[in-house]
């Protein structure tokens, strides 16, 4: 780090007793401890990115080199300070891009890597290309915040009209949208919000393997934010994503309850695996999996607010945010993440990659997947 400089996310504060607290957030505040002559405090206040290490010991020279030099490793170590020399890297961000997304740049500084700064995450979501497959409440509302992110290009799929029930939650529409495609009255407003990135809109719907690998195959990563026919709908993404060796976080909400999946080929299990480990360790979901995928299919019921269908989009849109800069790994990476909004809580359930898979173990047979439901 050539110049270090502090955080503005990390403006320190005494907490008494010599302590000086890092941050308000529970769980992300930090303290140190500074010796009766207030040296910490000296060289926090020295860390504005205008000196070098070396400068900064000889702006303390009662303090010796070596010390200064361990205290500002220390501090880099805690993810506390950021180098002021690499201001201008900026990639090719715009002015009006970087003024736009100051406030994301904020906040990637609470990832603390110290190769990457807050402009490689941003720079990375400008190069990105995400599907969203759905744009329904959820669908809709992670398009939105994704926009506004500045995912560089964005490919929306839906074959539906905007119709009256959907306002109450899909607050991408307006009532003047009423009966017009989805994709194209969302992708109008979409690049409204951010005439900084691409949308481009495919109206078609996904009836087999063969259109989930071509909505697969035209992004870095899909959200499926749709919901029939279901279960099969998964096992198409799930084929097609093993093929295209493609990441897909899977998203729903089901009433008060918003559920989350990442799955990425190759480093965690598929959706075949977490079906088989489901049925090997829950009692009936087998069978009630079955039921589902057979015989409700796309009858389905959908009870939502904005608020519940803005919790599991946004949830949904920064995992993949975390997935695209690599700021940090999403939380449901391998394993399945349930919000319960009646109590307001998480739980988290592993999803291992089976040896023994019928989808993605090296003796699979992908074969066996249906292309599309039967008649």
């Amino acid at each position: 780090m050539h110049r270090p400089r502090l955080k503005s996310i990390y403006t320190p504060v005494p907490a008494g007793g010599g302590r000086i607290r890092f941050g308000g957030g529970l769980g992300i505040a930090s303290e140190i401890q500074d010796d009766d002559a207030d040296h910490v405090w000296r060289l926090l206040w020295l860390l504005d990115g205008s000196r070098t290490v070396e400068q900064l010991a000889a702006a303390m020279p009662d303090v010796p080199p070596g010390d200064v030099a361990a205290a500002v490793a220390t501090l880099q170590a805690g993810g506390l300070l950021e180098d002021a020399a690499r201001d201008g890297d900026t990639h090719d961000l715009t002015p009006a891009e970087l003024g736009r997304y100051r406030r994301s740049l904020d906040f990637y500084g609470f990832f603390n890597h110290p190769t990457a700064t807050s402009f490689d995450f941003q720079a990375r979501l400008k190069h990105s290309r995400v599907v969203v497959l759905g744009l329904g409440g959820l669908g809709s509302q992670v398009a939105m915040s994704l926009a506004a992110t500045g995912v560089g290009h964005l490919v929306v799929v839906d074959h539906d009209q905007v119709e009256l029930s959907n306002l109450n939650r899909q607050l991408l529409y307006t009532d003047a949208d009423i009966g017009r495609s989805k994709v194209l009255a969302g992708a109008e407003r979409l690049q409204l919000m951010n005439p900084h990135i691409e949308v481009t809109p495919w109206e078609t719907a996904v009836a087999g393997v063969a259109d989930a690998e071509r909505c697969l195959g035209a992004g870095d990563v899909l959200i499926c934010a749709a919901d029939r026919p279901r279960i099969r709908l998964f096992e198409w993404l799930n084929e097609a994503a093993l093929t295209r060796r493609k990441p897909w976080l899977r998203s729903s909400s089901e009433g008060l309850t918003v559920s989350f999946s990442l799955h990425v080929p190759g480093r965690t299990g598929c959706f075949a695996c977490a079906e088989t480990e489901a049925c090997r360790t829950l009692p009936g979901y087998e069978e009630v999996s079955a039921y589902v995928r057979d015989d409700v299919a796309d009858r389905t019921v959908n009870p939502c607010t904005a608020g519940v269908a803005g919790t599991a989009a946004n949830i949904a849109a920064l995992e993949v945010v975390r997935l695209l800069t690599g700021a940090a790994d999403p939380v449901s990476l391998g394993r399945t993440v349930v919000v319960d909004l009646r109590e307001l809580r998480t739980f988290r359930r592993p999803m291992p990659k089976l040896a023994d898979c019928a989808s993605c173990s090296p003796a699979a047979d992908r074969s066996q997947i249906p292309s599309a439901p039967p008649a």
